[in-house]
């Protein structure tokens, strides 16, 4: 879907897809793509036979038989699809849920895996409570090797909504809505398939997100602000520039940052806290160092706690955000 061509600021871009992106636009509408979602080619033939259904607190697990019914070995991707029921929030026909590879398979073989699903992994973002919820009703499970060739499995019945995490974000008015299909796809659950019955209560996870445990890549660092918080700057002010190797001299009444060679640590001015002249929009104004930033080859960058890009440092004048 092509972005929003009737724009005010030049700068914007409306998408308007909003969850119907790639499969879930074709699945949704009832569009027959060239090659579904989740196709593959092979020297062989597999049949997929599903053997049971069962629920763990918020696991939901699907053993799967998978045959080899061709003439040469090979591996299949099994794909487990999750329909969600229609409620207040837009919801496209599925989503892939969860998948599994099984390992390569002779001609005539059978091998069984198991593909694991965590139901709080369906959660939508509702607007209005500012979390991430699941609705009530009655969620179909299918399986299959691709988005179109799916067989029903289970069905996972929720009472009442249920709320899986409270955010403390609040993303505000995009100033547009988004796309829905006038005439969506509706899917029908059919009789006699096994019904999981989740409880609210286990679906329920902590509002603080995990730690970020992964390792920061050669040439970034992070570092708290030495001087966060507001200071009214005057043009008499001498400031300071931050490169990843040091953080440079104060800069000089030109506003131009010293030269790399002369970069050595920079002390702020007797009862003047240190604040880039290239912060400064059109003269200097109040500035605010946000608490922490980031730095890398190109210099130091706002980590998504900090203060307007306005109002952070940039390398050589170029606003990084």
């Amino acid at each position: 879907m092509r972005p929003d061509r009737r724009l005010r600021d030049p700068d914007d871009t409306h998408y308007r897809e909003g969850v119907y992106v790639g499969y879930r636009f074709y699945d949704s509408v009832g569009k027959e793509p060239l090659f579904p979602f989740g196709f593959g080619l092979g020297y062989t033939t597999f049949d997929v036979e599903t053997r049971r259904a069962s629920l763990d607190g918020a696991r939901v697990s699907i053993g799967v038989d998978v045959t080899n019914t061709g003439e040469h070995p090979g591996k299949e991707t099994v794909q487990v699809y999750a329909s969600v029921p229609a409620g207040r929030l837009d919801q496209p026909l599925q989503a892939l849920a969860g998948f599994a590879k099984t390992d390569e398979i002779t001609p005539g073989a059978t091998v069984h895996i198991t593909i694991d699903i965590d139901l709080t992994d369906l959660a939508s973002y509702d607007e209005a409570t500012r979390a991430t919820v699941l609705e009530a009703g009655r969620y179909l499970l299918r399986v299959g090797t691709s988005s179109r060739h799916l067989s029903p499995v289970a069905v996972v019945e929720l009472a009442q909504d249920a709320t899986v995490r409270l955010l403390t974000g609040d993303l505000g008015d995009p100033g547009f809505t988004d796309w829905r299909p006038e005439a969506p796809v509706v899917l029908d659950i059919p009789a006699g398939l096994p019904v999981l019955v989740v409880d609210p209560v286990h679906l329920r996870r902590p509002d603080d997100a995990a730690p970020d445990e992964r390792t920061a890549p050669e040439g970034f660092s992070v570092r708290p602000s030495p001087w966060p918080g507001t200071c009214p700057t005057t043009t008499s002010c001498t400031l300071c520039w931050v490169t990843t190797s040091a953080v440079r001299n104060r800069a000089p009444s030109s506003g131009r940052p010293p030269p790399l060679s002369s970069a050595r640590p920079a002390r702020p001015p007797p009862e003047s806290p240190a604040c880039p002249a290239s912060s400064w929009p059109t003269g200097p104004p109040d500035c605010a160092w946000p608490p922490t930033y980031g730095i890398d080859a190109e210099g130091p960058f706002s980590l998504g706690d900090s203060s307007p890009a306005r109002h952070l440092p940039r390398a050589h004048g170029r606003r990084r955000t």
